[in-house]
């Protein structure tokens, strides 16, 4: 071979240095491909983590039916005896009631809902059933009487065993407020407006169906207790209720 170059000179040379490079990668082995040192990968959504889970703001509105059993207690003047003396006179209130809720809060823990909220009940028309003083003279009644309402506001605590699912129970108590309109809807007997402060508790069992990744409508069986009054006056009611509900949690 080097004669043959020798005897076709320097344009053999040339080529054979214009080769050599081509021969030496073909017969180098091939590089590993090394991967960045400082690669990033890509974050899940972090929506992900929250979908469907109830965790983070919490918000409930609900609205409702029920039953209001209730008792009044109070105190009058009558004329016993040719004096006045204080008579205690009881009534007893009943009727359908249509209760609502408004409550706002956080997760604090797994599961655990702690906030505040306003409870309310409203009874249109409710039945009232006692003995009643009218003029000089005491009365046994059973009339329908004009609107009364209850409000109870305060702190509520709620826990889901698992946040992922709707199961859970909620508690909630504070001040409650009770007032009734002109009881005057009877012709035989004239009961005048009252209103009392006092406290109360709300508590309830309930299952949460999701509807998107954070709202879920749920169905809540729940009951209330108000106790409210002065030294005149003595009201006192249970409310059993049954509730639909619409939470973003």
């Amino acid at each position: 071979m080097w004669v043959v170059m020798r005897k076709l000179g320097g344009v053999a040379w040339m080529l054979a240095l214009l080769l050599l490079p081509l021969r030496v990668g073909a017969q180098a082995p091939a590089a590993k491909a090394v991967a960045p040192q400082n690669e990033v990968v890509p974050p899940a959504a972090a929506s992900t983590a929250s979908a469907r889970n109830h965790d983070g703001f919490y918000l409930r509105l609900g609205l409702g039916i029920g039953y209001m059993a209730a008792s009044r207690r109070y105190q009058d003047l009558r004329l016993v005896t040719k004096q006045y003396e204080t008579v205690e006179f009881t009534i007893e209130l009943s009727g359908l009631a249509q209760v609502g809720a408004f409550m706002l809060g956080g997760t604090p823990a797994k599961g655990l809902v702690v906030g505040g909220g306003v409870w309310g009940t409203s009874v249109p028309s409710p039945k009232l059933s006692g003995e009643v003083p009218e003029d000089a003279e005491v009365l046994s009644v059973n009339i329908d009487t004009d609107m009364l309402s209850i409000s109870l506001i305060g702190p509520f605590v709620a826990w889901y065993p698992d946040p992922r699912r709707g199961l859970h129970g909620e508690l909630g108590f504070g001040y409650s407020f009770a007032t009734s309109g002109d009881e005057a809807s009877a012709e035989v007997v004239s009961l005048s407006s009252w209103d009392a402060g006092g406290w109360g508790f709300v508590g309830g069992v309930g299952y949460d169906f999701w509807v998107g990744s954070e709202w879920s409508f749920g169905v809540l069986a729940r009951v209330s207790f108000v106790q409210a009054g002065d030294d005149q006056q003595t009201f006192k009611a249970w409310v059993p209720a049954l509730a639909a509900t619409a939470t973003f949690h």
